[in-house]
């Protein structure tokens, strides 16, 4: 009955059944593996963990073969970087195949191979690294590596519970994890785009719940773990931004703003700041928006001849539809960041009530039972107020 409980208390927060315990038992069995591995010139490699009497299964998803892990490295400058050193983990990914169906929606391609990818930067200083370089690396951050490998197998488990997705959904998450303005503020409204997407809030709990896991969080510690969560943290943050907020910020950077003009568009840059930032807006706004619709272009052109002649009618008709509903404030810019302000606070504020609920996944208190020892019979004698014993 226990169990039977806590199993629907995790899918009441989103939790799938056996997931936090999937996502350590590879993270050894890949430390295992690449204890006998020999890497080479940081050239990328993978590894195949074989899903053998459901190892890595969990709640219902079963019906894989394997894990594949790729392993990416990428060189950076210390010297351009003095803030980094030594190997960094840059990220980690899910990666999965899907095809169009009638109604232009994406439908997930069944693969007997779940493929989940690590990222790690290498110092061009270092010439070749070992396999005991990239061990310590995982060891060294354990408890944030598997924590994001419950968050990957989250978005495969997604994949398969639902397997047909937006393009709509689809298109502006992957605009938003790859877009920069190299101005902080900017950058930051549009990473926090990318961390409100329904993609990445699906998997959330899972990922928390694993770092519970592996820091043995009680109910008695959750305050204080959540608290200094930084996903937790991120959402707050989120739900703090402040479109006036970051109109006062960017007034302090007009220079940045004048180069950002300049490097992206012909247009004359306007002397007055209030002016300058309106223009900025426009083409942080118009720019986000080709972006998104491009990437929806792609995925539309599925073969050859569309790639040379153009879509179908249809797939033109439903991109000019949507080219209609993402540049409905190309008249007041401004209007979409605020608009943007409040889709934050709604949606940051239900996660963090959402994450909240994972207290009832926490580990019970434990009951405390102090046996107290006097080291003599004299200090018992102290402690002890005088009774009378009645006969």
């Amino acid at each position: 009955m226990r169990d039977l409980i806590k199993r629907i208390l995790k899918e009441e927060v989103g939790v799938p059944s056996g997931i936090a315990d999937s996502a350590k038992r590879l993270y050894l069995d890949l430390i295992t593996r690449l204890k006998r591995k020999t890497i080479t010139g940081n050239s990328n490699f993978n590894l195949l963990f074989k899903n053998k009497d459901g190892k890595y299964s969990f709640a219902d998803f079963k019906n894989f073969e394997n894990i594949k892990i790729e392993f990416v490295f990428e060189g950076y400058d210390i010297a351009e970087n003095p803030s980094r050193s030594g190997i960094l983990i840059m990220g980690m990914g899910h990666q999965s195949e899907a095809q169009l169906n009638d109604l232009f929606d994406l439908v997930n391609v069944t693969n007997n191979t779940t493929t989940l990818s690590i990222t790690l930067a290498i110092p061009t200083s270092i010439p070749e690294i070992t396999n005991k370089d990239v061990i310590k690396t995982l060891m060294d951050n354990q408890v944030m590596i598997v924590s994001s490998l419950a968050h990957e197998l989250k978005h495969a488990y997604d994949g398969y519970k639902k397997p047909t997705e937006k393009i709509k959904n689809r298109a502006p998450y992957t605009v938003y994890s790859n877009v920069k303005t190299g101005i902080r503020e900017v950058d930051e409204f549009i990473y926090f785009l990318y961390f409100i997407t329904t993609i990445e809030n699906l998997v959330r709990p899972s990922e928390i719940y694993s770092q519970m896991q592996e820091g043995n969080i009680s109910r008695e510690d959750f305050l204080e773990f959540i608290s200094s969560n930084t996903t937790y943290q991120t959402l707050k943050k989120i739900n703090n931004f402040s479109v006036d907020n970051l109109i006062s910020t960017l007034k302090e950077k007009p220079e940045e703003i004048d180069l950002f003009i300049s490097k992206n568009t012909n247009y004359d840059i306007p002397e007055d700041i209030d002016k300058k930032i309106e223009l900025f807006f426009n083409i942080i706004y118009v720019e986000l928006s080709r972006n998104i619709l491009s990437r929806a272009h792609s995925i539309l052109t599925n073969n050859f001849f569309e790639s040379l002649f153009g879509v179908s009618e249809e797939k033109q008709k439903f991109l000019d539809a949507y080219e209609t509903e993402i540049l409905r404030f190309k008249n007041n810019p401004l209007r979409y960041f605020e608009f943007q302000e409040k889709k934050f606070k709604f949606v940051s504020e239900k996660m963090m009530k959402r994450l909240s609920k994972l207290y009832s996944l926490a580990k019970p208190n434990p009951i405390k039972l102090v046996n107290k020892d006097p080291m003599t019979f004299e200090m018992r004698m102290l402690e002890s107020k005088p009774r009378n014993i009645k006969s």
